[in-house]
């Protein structure tokens, strides 16, 4: 007897699952990495700016060094900018306890 799908079909649907899935790592991918080059764009200028007037390679090692500085890599647990982290005032943490932070913002 001939079938269509000679692994039967539990592997065509196993087939059809992986290529959904690798479809949305590769748009998860994509909008990560678009979103990390539009927070970094004016890095990007600079980094080429400076490159383009490096006359030697120690111009061009702190063009390295300025870009790895200035660049910003997405994280969804990275402080946010608007929020303030202050110590607070209270009782003195037991010893080889780590002081208490509280969000102000």
């Amino acid at each position: 007897m001939v079938t269509a799908f000679p692994g039967g079909p539990s592997q065509a649907i196993a087939g059809i699952v992986c290529g959904i899935l690798a479809l949305v790592v590769a748009v998860v991918f994509a909008v990560r990495f678009g979103t990390f080059v539009a927070n970094n764009t004016s890095v990007f200028t600079s980094f080429d700016n400076c490159i383009a007037k490096a006359g030697d390679r120690t111009a061009v090692a702190n063009c390295i060094a300025q870009f790895a500085n200035d660049v910003r890599p997405w994280s969804p647990l990275a402080p946010r900018s608007d929020a303030l982290i202050v110590l607070r005032s209270g009782p003195t943490p037991r010893p080889g306890s780590p002081p208490a932070l509280t969000a102000a913002g």
